[in-house]
């Protein structure tokens, strides 16, 4: 893995004037993770959606391989056990977790695969899988039947994108498809401070084919 670069890079200021999207997504989340006993989120970043899992689980845990992500991330959760690692060598024993999360994060892998050998590894059998993926409606990327790079930026923060069906794994069993992004646009900015719009993007969930960021909620195997 060749992790981005989020050392020089300000990932809170990505999401300035985005208050509507974060608030769907952490809204959507929230009603697809259950109670669970122990969870981990892969990729937490500043703790933007640990702050909501640390809420409703006994025991969270974040991994990130950003220091400064970390550290910002500190500041913010109460009760989450915090890890610096990549997604393929977890520093955690087989099967503990009871929900795993992973949000905006697959479009910096190139091979999903890797990552779910881990999540299968460390999740307990039954246990609840919550992944976004990127999806383009609108776009000609609809055309690509396998995950590329499509650009790069910061050096080495590339960035990959696939159809939807290549982030499945016969492993898991896909439970259903949801997406946000609604407002993830130039009017959503705008009206940014009007964050009673996140209802729309959650109720309207199932009609991922509309929106530009998919939760795939997977199932492991008994």
């Amino acid at each position: 893995m060749d992790p981005p670069d989020y050392e020089s890079y300000d990932y809170i200021d990505e999401w300035k004037n985005r208050e509507i999207l974060d608030l769907a997504e952490r809204q959507l989340v929230l009603k697809l993770a259950g109670k669970p006993k122990k969870t981990l989120e892969l990729g937490g970043g500043f703790g933007r959606i640990t702050s909501v899992l640390e809420r409703i689980s006994d025991e969270t845990y974040m991994v990130d391989f950003s220091i400064r992500n970390l550290e910002e991330a500190k500041k913010r959760l109460v009760r989450t056990q915090l890890r610096r690692c990549n997604f393929f060598n977890l520093p955690f024993e087989s099967g503990i977790f009871d929900l795993i999360v992973m949000v905006r994060v697959m479009h910096h892998i190139s091979n999903p695969k890797l990552v779910y050998d881990e999540i299968l590894r460390v999740g307990i059998k039954g246990a609840s899988v919550i992944i976004s993926v990127p999806y383009a409606p609108l776009s000609k990327m609809r055309e690509i039947n396998e995950i590329r790079e499509i650009k790069k930026k910061l050096g080495a923060h590339k960035v990959y994108f696939g159809p939807p069906e290549t982030y499945l794994d016969k492993r898991m069993r896909l439970e259903g498809i949801f997406g946000t992004g609604l407002f993830d646009n130039r009017i959503g900015k705008k009206l940014h401070k009007l964050t009673f719009l996140s209802f729309f993007d959650v109720s309207t969930a199932r009609l991922w084919k509309l929106k530009n960021n998919l939760f795939l909620k997977f199932r492991l195997p008994y």
